[in-house]
């Protein structure tokens, strides 16, 4: 039997990676609309037409990994 530990010092941390496009993806003309800040663990999903004004969004991670990571 084993006992369940409970903890408040337990925390999730989330991490996210964006991979770069696959072949099918670029073979359609599909554009780019993530980008990865390293630096302060953020992704921004951008709009693609450039016809819209939003900056896009952002999203804050505890890590994030780019489409350069391994």
């Amino acid at each position: 039997m084993h006992k369940k530990v409970e903890s408040k010092d337990e925390c999730v941390q989330v991490m996210v990676r964006c991979r770069p496009m696959n072949k099918k993806e670029t073979a359609n003309g599909s554009k780019k609309c993530v980008e990865v800040d390293k630096s302060v663990n953020q992704v921004i999903l951008k709009q693609v037409e450039e016809k819209m004004a939003d900056a896009g969004r952002v999203f804050t991670y505890d890590a994030v990994f780019g489409i350069d990571s391994t």
